[in-house]
């Protein structure tokens, strides 16, 4: 556990699944019409399936305050097959790196230190695993995840389009963080 007197980071197990769902669930439908939302479509993106593979692998960690879930990510070991072609500038073999998933907090909760306690956990776990990298990606649209991506020394590597199924074509920003 990981966290302040008020709220923890937790891992999540293959039990939490249903409520990570949920928690997702309702954060696409509250931020449905905010200027910053995610591309996210119930159902689609994130999958049920792909929350529970999260939760049982154990890549999935929640910020929980009094059992209600702030915030989530997925922190998984690996480099993630989509970004292949993204020039990253750091080097590394894929048991090296790591690709944070998934970030989410609560729309409710935004602003007040979540997903910068969540990166700032993700980066001790990963340097503790011995990773040398992190990577992720975002919409270029998602203005405050990017200020927080270079806020905590992320660094963009690039910007690119890409196919997902269900969803159509997105563009991304990829970032990384030498550890």
């Amino acid at each position: 556990m990981h966290g302040t007197a008020e709220m923890n980071i937790i891992k999540a197990h293959g039990a939490d699944t249903q409520r990570i769902a949920a928690f997702y669930e309702a954060l696409i439908e509250k931020m449905r019409n905010h200027p910053y939302r995610p591309k996210w479509i119930k159902g689609v993106y994130p999958s049920y399936d792909d929350i529970r593979r999260h939760c049982i692998d154990g890549s999935f960690f929640l910020a929980v305050q009094h059992e209600q879930i702030l915030g989530a990510i997925a922190i998984v070991e690996g480099g993630d097959e989509n970004h292949g072609q993204i020039p990253w500038t750091t080097s590394a073999v894929p048991e090296e790196i790591s690709t944070l998933h998934l970030l989410a907090v609560e729309p409710e909760m935004q602003g007040r230190g979540i997903g910068f306690m969540l990166l700032k956990f993700a980066e001790d776990l990963c340097r503790h695993r011995g990773d040398t990298v992190i990577r992720l990606d975002t919409l270029p649209e998602n203005a405050p995840g990017n200020r927080l991506y270079r806020k905590c020394g992320y660094s963009l590597v690039a910007t690119d389009t890409r196919f997902y199924g269900g969803m159509g074509s997105i563009d991304f920003n990829y970032y990384e963080l030498p550890l």
